[in-house]
C-alpha cells in the first residue's frame, strides 16, 4: 500500500481529499492513483535558501532552492486532466528549469 492508498483510507466518502505535491525536487506521476482525490496542488521549492537538516551553517548559507522542471508541471496537469481531477500549480517555485536551461522571470520570481 502507498502513501496515497493510506490518505484514502482516511475518514470517509464524506471527505474532501487533496494531495499537495510541494516541493516537487523529483519527477513523479499518479497515473491510475488519483482515484478518490479532488485536487492535487503542485509546486517548486521557494526562497533562497532550501531547507534541509545536517547542514553546517555555511553550507546553509550557500545553500539555493532546488530546480523545477515545467515538464513536472504539465505532466501532471495531463495526469489531472485525464483523470477528471481539479489541478493548481501554487508557484514555479524559486529555481524553475525549461529544457535544462533556468528560465528567467521577473522580479518576483516563481514565488
Amino acid at each position: 500500500m502507498d502513501r496515497v492508498d493510506y490518505f484514502r483510507a482516511v475518514a470517509d466518502e464524506t471527505t474532501t481529499r487533496f494531495l499537495s505535491v510541494e516541493p516537487q525536487h523529483t519527477p513523479i506521476s499518479l497515473t491510475g492513483n488519483l482515484d478518490g482525490i479532488a485536487r492535487v496542488i503542485q509546486g517548486g521549492e521557494s526562497g533562497p535558501v532550501a531547507r534541509s537538516t545536517a547542514l553546517s551553517l555555511d553550507q546553509f548559507n550557500q545553500r539555493r532552492a532546488r530546480a523545477f522542471d515545467v515538464a513536472w508541471a504539465r505532466q501532471l496537469r495531463e495526469e489531472c486532466r485525464r483523470e477528471k481531477v481539479a489541478y493548481f500549480l501554487k508557484q514555479f517555485g524559486s529555481a524553475p528549469v525549461e529544457n535544462n536551461r533556468p528560465m528567467k522571470l521577473d522580479k518576483h520570481g516563481g514565488d
